[in-house]
């Protein structure tokens, strides 16, 4: 509400998905505001860490998205990290056979974007599998280097 040009209408349409973003970004780089006194402070969890914990437990994306208030495909983005680590493996999120499509493609396709491959593979495939599945060649190049 204190940033210029930010009203209520504004706000009602953007602001979630504003802190959202931010909250991100804070995230991945560490961002830790200097303190005004020295309290005693716990370490906060990364909200990745927290998604990926969930997940661990069981529950489904969607459910992870409500309980935390993201949306699904910010929970997403959380666990593609954890597939690019090895600590999920893409078995756990795209079947066998959308994995083979979709590594054939980029086989094929090395330098195509997500979109293109989208766009050729069409609706069978949805987005969220496209970017697991392009996680586990960043993993494999981490491994190789």
């Amino acid at each position: 509400k204190a940033i210029k040009g930010m009203g209520k209408k504004k706000l009602a349409m953007f602001g979630g998905e504003l802190i959202e973003i931010i909250t991100d970004y804070c995230d991945e780089i560490d961002f830790q505001p200097e303190p005004y006194y020295e309290p005693e402070i716990t370490p906060k969890k990364p909200t990745k860490q927290i998604s990926f914990e969930l997940w661990k437990e069981g529950k489904p994306i969607d459910e992870i998205a409500t309980e935390r208030g993201f949306t699904v495909t910010t929970i997403e983005r959380h666990l593609v990290h954890y597939v690019e680590t090895g600590d999920i493996p893409i078995e756990k999120l795209v079947s066998p056979n959308h994995i083979q499509k979709i590594t054939e493609f980029f086989h094929k396709n090395p330098d195509a974007l997500l979109g293109e491959a989208k766009s050729i593979l069409g609706d069978e495939i949805s987005w969220s599998e496209l970017h697991f599945v392009k996680a586990t060649f960043s993993k494999d190049k981490t491994q190789k280097d």
